[in-house]
């Protein structure tokens, strides 16, 4: 059977590198915060550089950083900035208008998670390769939403769904009420919070994360653990 095309779409709802723009979480300043995020969308680039040439990958960013970007988007054919940062769905909608078309199997993943490495990013694609409608719906550990893909388009659904903030029982419900198939996969995390923060040090802490999170990308985020170690106790 001959594999059908993907689409990876990494979506940062909310500023990242304008720091002006920045809001910051927990106890983590604003400097320290931008970083946790640049990092988060830095560890995905790492892990889908490696299945680029099986898969689409479209970066989208928030409209308030379209100044501030890192080189290696500035040159990137694949980034996009987010026009209307007032309304989360009609991005949505403009992103599956433009994009989904070109693809059978599509997966919006949300730019601050982590927990999954290239080789599961393909199974997750791979999912969704049945001839039946189907969603899969990343959940993480602290019960919200790290990705959630389809093969199918349906706007009813999309316009449904609260993507500023994706609680997984939310998102399964609405997922449910349609015709169609529904995958979960677990033991990511979405970085929202203080708490989640500290739930990241954990989590990076275990062997296993390396799977995910290559010895550089550790690195990076150890210079901003080593900054807050009181609140990781």
């Amino acid at each position: 059977m001959i594999r059908p095309n993907s689409g990876i779409h990494v979506i940062s709802m909310k500023p990242v590198f304008n720091k002006n723009s920045v809001l910051p979480i927990g106890e983590l300043d604003v400097n320290h915060t931008s970083m946790l995020y640049a990092d988060l969308i830095l560890n995905h680039k790492v892990n889908l550089d490696k299945i680029s040439n099986s898969t689409s990958v479209i970066y989208y960013f928030h409209e308030n950083d379209k100044n501030q970007l890192p080189e290696e988007f500035i040159k990137s054919s694949s980034t996009n900035i987010l026009g209307n940062k007032e309304n989360s769905y009609q991005n949505i909608k403009n992103i599956v208008d433009k994009y989904f078309s070109s693809a059978n199997i599509n997966l919006i993943v949300f730019a601050n998670s982590i927990g999954y490495s290239s080789s599961e990013l393909k199974k997750i694609t791979d999912l969704l390769t049945i001839e039946s409608d189907a969603v899969i719906i990343g959940k993480s550990i602290n019960n919200g939403v790290s990705f959630i893909g389809f093969n199918y388009v349906n706007y009813d659904l999309f316009s449904d769904l609260h993507w500023d903030d994706m609680k997984f029982e939310d998102v399964l419900h609405k997922v449910n009420k349609y015709d169609n198939f529904v995958y979960i996969w677990e033991s990511s995390l979405v970085v929202n919070s203080g708490k989640d923060f500290r739930l990241l040090y954990f989590e990076l802490s275990k062997k296993e994360s390396l799977e995910y999170c290559d010895q550089q990308m550790h690195e990076k985020f150890t210079h901003i653990f080593i900054e807050y170690k009181e609140l990781l106790k």
